[in-house]
C-alpha cells in the first residue's frame, strides 16, 4: 500500500506542475491567440480538481489531511497553503521554447500519460476494491484528466477555426 500512496503523492505533484503550465497558457499567448480562452481555463480547473481528488483518495486510504484548520478558520492567517506544491516542474525543460500550439499539444500528451496511470489503478483489483469510496475518487481523477485533455483539444480547434476565419 505504501507504493500506492507514494504514487498518488507523486501524481499530485505532477498535476500541480501541469496545472501551473496550463495556467501559464492563459497569461501569455503569442500572436493571434492572445485572448484568455475558456477552453484553457476549463483545462486548468480540471487539472487542479484532479489534484484535489488525489488528496481525497489519500484520505480514503487512511492518510491524514494536511489541513488542520478545517471548520476552525476565522481569518486569512488560518488558511493553510495548498499541500503538494511543486516549485519547478522537471518535465518542462524544453517547454519554454514551444509555441502556444506546441504547448497545448505537449500538455495533452502529458495528461494522457497520467490518465493511463490512473486507469491502471482503477483496474488493480487489490488496491481499491476494498474501498468503494477510494475507487470513486480514482474514477473522478480519471474523469477530470479526461475533461482537461478534451478542453485542450477544444483549444486547438478554437485556434484552427480562428485561423480559418482570418484567412477568409
Amino acid at each position: 500500500m505504501n507504493e500506492t500512496i507514494n504514487a498518488i503523492k507523486q501524481l499530485r505533484l505532477q498535476l500541480d506542475g501541469l496545472g501551473q503550465l496550463v495556467h501559464d497558457l492563459r497569461l501569455c499567448h503569442p500572436g493571434d491567440f492572445s485572448e484568455n480562452s475558456a477552453e484553457v481555463t476549463l483545462a486548468e480547473t480540471d487539472v487542479f480538481f484532479a489534484k484535489g481528488w488525489c488528496g481525497q483518495l489519500l484520505s480514503q486510504l487512511g492518510q491524514k489531511t494536511p489541513y488542520k484548520n478545517d471548520g476552525k478558520r476565522k481569518g486569512i492567517k488560518d488558511i493553510e497553503p495548498a499541500d503538494d506544491h511543486i516549485s519547478e516542474f522537471e518535465d518542462e525543460a524544453s517547454y519554454g521554447d514551444k509555441n502556444h500550439i506546441q504547448k497545448v499539444d505537449w500538455l495533452r500528451q502529458a495528461i494522457g500519460v497520467h490518465k493511463g496511470q490512473v486507469l491502471q489503478w482503477s483496474m488493480s483489483p487489490h488496491t481499491f476494491v476494498i474501498n468503494q469510496h477510494a475507487l470513486w475518487c480514482v474514477q473522478q481523477i480519471w474523469i477530470r484528466l479526461t475533461d482537461a485533455r478534451m478542453s485542450l483539444g477544444f483549444e486547438l480547434q478554437r485556434i484552427s477555426e480562428k485561423a480559418e476565419k482570418k484567412s477568409t
